[in-house]
């Protein structure tokens, strides 16, 4: 557009002068009020492209390469949280004789977690106790399967300064001593393993 303008510009300039010297002949002068019209719409058609020739350079230097950038932040926080929990330990049908069986205690908590995992059960009379109804069952759990390191209230039976976030199983050793005398009946009983982080 730069380029044509300045050409336009410079053609239309050569007309002006080439009228200007053909107005001073005299088989010329009975044409003078063409010619002068043609000198004013000349005269117009300059003045809009000198205008354009103005507006072009104005904003020929303007360079349209340039790139700026920006930035989105995202943010997030994890927080710790921790679960514990236990299966069923079922010892079966009591016949008066030993019976042993293991349960497993679950702990998870968000990774990096300092956490420690203790019973917080009492024993009643050195012993848990399954009930039915008003009849008891005694029996015991251990941290080891030779059940000779008991597992009593205020024992820890986990501690983990960095957890995974994976989940942690603990058995438990159980064991219903022998010659109890059992009424007939279901019996069940819960002993509390509590989580601290």
């Amino acid at each position: 557009m730069h380029a044509m303008s300045v050409s336009l510009f410079m053609n239309m300039k050569r007309i002006i002068k080439h009228v200007k010297k053909s107005l001073k002949k005299p088989e010329v002068r009975k044409k003078v009020i063409i010619i002068s019209s043609l000198s004013a719409v000349v005269s117009v058609v300059v003045a809009v492209l000198v205008s354009q020739f103005i507006i072009s350079c104005l904003t020929c230097s303007v360079s349209k390469g340039a790139t700026t950038t920006g930035t989105l932040t995202a943010t997030a926080s994890v927080a710790s949280t921790c679960t514990v929990s236990g299966n069923t330990m079922a010892f079966g049908a009591y016949t008066g004789a030993v019976a042993d069986q293991t349960g497993v205690i679950t702990a998870n908590c968000t990774k990096g977690t300092s956490f420690s995992v203790a019973m917080t059960t009492a024993q009643t009379g050195g012993f848990y106790q399954m009930t039915s109804g008003a009849e008891v069952l005694n029996y015991k759990v251990y941290s080891n399967n030779p059940r000779t390191v008991e597992i009593v209230a205020g024992t820890v039976i986990l501690t983990d300064n960095n957890a995974s976030g994976n989940n942690q199983n603990v058995t438990i050793y159980g064991r219903v001593p022998a010659s109890q005398i059992a009424a007939i009946g279901a019996y069940s009983g819960t002993t509390t393993f509590t989580l601290t982080y």
